[in-house]
């Protein structure tokens, strides 16, 4: 784009201007498939893919997400990670990794951006394996174009001048329910991950490179980063920190555009948010694990205990 977004720090929401001297800081997404189809659709994605709600990583719960699952995203609380990520990076500088020379990776340069990376890294590299295809003139192609043959560095800088995403990302980003300031104060921060060549991959885009954690097959994808969620993140965090938010990308489910798994609707009394938000749960979890066991209270509690 021809200039980079600056309002979350002037406090001009929806103007920009080109400041060299500083990074670009935009508006952070909600791990919401209502916020994320209308982004990906503004990047030219075809009305057949989209992301969808993840309820859980049992493999009750995994055998509900339509097939075939492209890519993962994970909102997470990066508290603890912060050490894990630097004793990672270090194993792995010493001791090297396998990369496929197909593999799509950006470093994060824009603030706040990391839900658009994220979605970007799946995307991009659905379109580099043929998995997606992707009109001639879409905005996702289009910047691909202009930066596969950057650096990393090189096309996380030019993501803050591409001022179709840009916009898409600030449209998408005012369609959340959460406040922005909320954002600001959290410690959260979204990951990707996508199969490539038999491997599964993790993309971080403040991480100096994509990160191979095993082998893998489109069949078992899902499966996969599921384990690896729940062993590297989920059991590593810290007491207290429950929260993460797990989104799938793959075939447009019937019914439902954004996600919805359940064929008829399920009435959810305030009497049964409130008998497990008084367990300690949030509303919003509570809801979800009411609506994915079809209301019945003691199955949703089960549920998020298992989770």
């Amino acid at each position: 784009m021809s200039s980079e977004e600056v309002a979350a720090d002037t406090g001009n929401q929806g103007e920009t201007e080109v400041k060299d001297n500083r990074k670009p800081r935009w508006i952070m997404l909600e791990s919401n498939p209502e916020v994320m189809n209308p982004f990906i659709e503004k990047l030219g994605c075809p009305q057949e893919w989209c992301f969808s709600d993840c309820f859980g990583l049992s493999e009750e719960l995994l055998a509900t997400v339509p097939q075939p699952v492209l890519g993962v995203v994970l909102l997470y609380p990066t508290t603890k990670h912060k050490e894990l990520k630097v004793e990672e990076e270090q194993r792995i500088k010493e001791q090297g990794q396998e990369l496929s020379d197909k593999i799509y990776f950006m470093k994060q340069i824009v603030g706040m951006a990391c839900g658009s990376i994220a979605v970007m890294h799946i995307l991009i590299n659905a379109l580099i394996s043929g998995k997606v295809e992707f009109p001639a003139d879409s905005t996702l192609r289009d910047f691909y174009k202009q930066t596969k043959d950057l650096t990393i560095e090189d096309r996380g800088k030019e993501l803050g001048y591409f001022e179709a995403i840009a916009t898409a990302h600030r449209k998408a980003g005012k369609k959340g329910q959460t406040k922005h300031d909320d954002f600001v104060k959290s410690d959260f921060h979204f990951i990707a991950f996508v199969e490539m060549d038999g491997c599964l991959y993790e993309m971080d885009g403040t991480k100096a490179f994509p990160v191979n954690h095993r082998k893998t097959t489109p069949e078992t994808f899902l499966q996969d980063t599921a384990m690896l969620i729940q062993t590297k993140f989920i059991n590593q965090a810290k007491e207290g920190e429950q929260f993460f938010n797990v989104l799938t990308f793959g075939k447009k489910p019937s019914g439902d555009a954004f996600g919805g798994f359940v064929d008829t609707p399920v009435e959810i009394s305030d009497d049964s948010v409130a008998a497990i938000t008084a367990m300690g749960f949030e509303v919003e979890a509570a809801k979800n694990a009411l609506l994915v066991c079809a209301g019945n209270v003691e199955s949703a509690l089960n549920y998020l205990l298992s989770a």
